[in-house]
């Protein structure tokens, strides 16, 4: 292959590459920002309340009253959630259970490691006020 025919080809290759990098990339934080942050920003960030503003044309005082009932909502729905956690977490763990007794010794242990790195990603995923 010529020396030009290679620059070529790496410099494909390098295009390739770096556009795999952004959409991981963009990926990753649009992914976080859905999940995690758009559900915890306070109540004038929300995107809900910000169409309203922008399609009914809201005064001030509608934006803030209509503000306060979405962070109201969400602090009632934060709080169902809280009580239902002990719930699900006691599922999980006899869910868990009843899998172990049915795999074989060799399988238990890649189950045991199975689990502990869902539980890893998601507690990196949830960040620190979920776990």
């Amino acid at each position: 292959m010529s020396e030009r025919k290679r620059q070529a080809a790496s410099f494909i290759l390098g295009i390739l590459f770096g556009g795999a990098l952004v959409g991981a990339g963009t990926h990753f934080y649009f992914s976080r920002c859905m999940t995690l942050a758009c559900h915890h920003q306070p109540p004038q960030k929300q995107p809900f309340l910000l169409e309203l503003r922008g399609r009914l044309n809201l005064t001030a005082d509608q934006e803030k009253k209509i503000g306060e009932i979405i962070e109201s909502k969400r602090k009632k729905i934060e709080a169902m959630r809280g009580d239902i956690r002990p719930e699900m977490k006691k599922l999980r763990e006899e869910s868990r259970d009843k899998i172990r007794k049915v795999l074989t010794a060799e399988q238990q242990p890649i189950f045991e490691q199975i689990v502990a790195e869902r539980m890893k990603r998601w507690e990196d995923k949830a960040g620190p006020e979920k776990k």
